[in-house]
């Protein structure tokens, strides 16, 4: 294993005092944010192909874009976002 990859995998589980580098380190409003500006760039990208911009919008778990690229991210990000932040 590269020392990279060692030093990654060290701040990662909380060893040696530092802290988590990953986005589950982020406070919920900066993961939120993160959130919003990751549907905004996709839905950008489906307008541009010319596609419908409904990334981030299927409910009760249903999407009828089965073929869109997006298709799986789409249906996970529509989860987080149907979650009340706090």
């Amino acid at each position: 294993m590269s020392e990279q990859n060692e030093d990654i995998r060290t701040r990662a589980n909380g060893k040696a005092g530092a802290q988590p580098t990953t986005a589950l380190s982020l406070k919920e409003d900066q993961r939120r944010e993160l959130i919003l500006a990751r549907i905004e760039e996709v839905r950008a990208t489906q307008r541009a192909e010319g596609s419908f911009d409904c990334f981030g919008t299927a409910t009760d778990n249903y999407c009828d874009q089965g073929g869109c690229l997006h298709y799986a991210e789409c249906m996970s990000v529509s989860t987080l976002v149907a979650l009340p932040f706090p």
